[in-house]
Formats: structure tokens, C-alpha cells, sequence
């Protein structure tokens, strides 16, 4: 396995006949990338990548990023893929502001269901409902009272 340089920045350690770097993405967030033995296809000369927090751990990021769909680690990947992850975390971090995970799922939902001006939607048929309701009642109230006579009005 080569020595590969990802980063002006980057830090580098010699591990499990392999390399493992950090990417620094500013925020606290680094991305992490693994070409050992016991990685995602590092017997294959490949890589794998993870976005990490200042504490080493991985960040859930299933579903946010486009790959990490059923994991927080990608693997079985070439030089010039992990290159392109790097822009893509880097992205991801400072387009999120330096959220916590669980505040950038949140937005990501909110911005998903926002393009869709679902809210003011939702609003607008609760509004449309109550209305609907309450003509309903009314034209109800208005049809019995025809219905029953002068006696059954006054609720004798």
C-alpha cells in the first residue's frame, strides 16, 4: 500500500500493514481514511471513509450523503472516488453550519419537506377543513331547522 497525500493538513499513521489518515474538515469533523488490512477492501489496495468527530467517532450520516446510505462507513473505494468524498464531506460540514448530526438530520428533512411547501400546505388544509366544518354544521343546523317545526326549534 502507497502513501498517499489527501490533504495539506492531513495527519497520517502507519497501522495494521496499512495507512489510516485524518482529513481535517474544519467544525470538528474529519474525515477518516483507511487502507489497512482489516479495512473495506484494503487488501485490494483500496480505501475506506468515514466522516468523524473531534472525538474520533463516527458521525450518522445514513441517507445524508449520497453512498452512506446503510452505513456510516464506505468502502471498496479508489484514490479518485475518496477525493471526490472528501469535496463531498467538506460540503456537507460547512453547508450544515457545524450542526450536531441529529440538527443536520433535522434540517435536511425540514429543507426536504420545505421545497415542497409542505407546511403551508398542511396549514392551509387544517384551515380548509375547519372551514369546510363548519359549513357543514351550519347548512346541518339550518336543514333541521326547516325540517322540525316552530315546537321542536325551541326544544319543546
Amino acid at each position: 500500500m502507497k502513501e498517499v497525500t489527501w490533504s495539506e493538513d492531513q495527519t497520517m499513521k502507519q497501522e495494521s500493514g496499512g495507512f489510516v489518515y485524518r482529513v481535517p474538515l474544519g467544525r470538528g469533523y474529519e474525515v477518516s481514511i483507511l487502507s489497512t488490512a482489516y479495512s473495506y477492501g484494503g487488501r485490494e489496495g483500496l480505501y475506506e471513509i468515514a466522516l468523524v468527530d473531534a472525538d474520533g467517532e463516527p458521525v450518522n450520516i445514513r441517507g445524508q450523503v449520497k453512498g452512506f446510505e446503510g452505513d456510516e462507513v464506505l468502502g471498496w473505494l479508489t484514490e479518485r472516488q475518496v477525493r471526490e468524498y472528501i469535496k463531498v464531506l467538506g460540503d456537507f460540514v460547512w453547508h450544515h453550519k457545524g450542526l450536531d448530526a441529529e440538527q443536520i438530520k433535522r434540517q435536511l428533512w425540514t429543507e426536504k419537506w420545505m421545497g415542497r411547501n409542505a407546511w403551508s400546505k398542511i396549514i392551509e388544509e387544517m384551515h380548509e377543513r375547519k372551514w369546510q366544518a363548519f359549513e357543514d354544521d351550519k347548512a346541518e343546523l339550518f336543514l333541521n331547522s326547516r325540517k322540525a317545526g316552530p315546537m321542536k326549534k325551541i326544544g319543546l
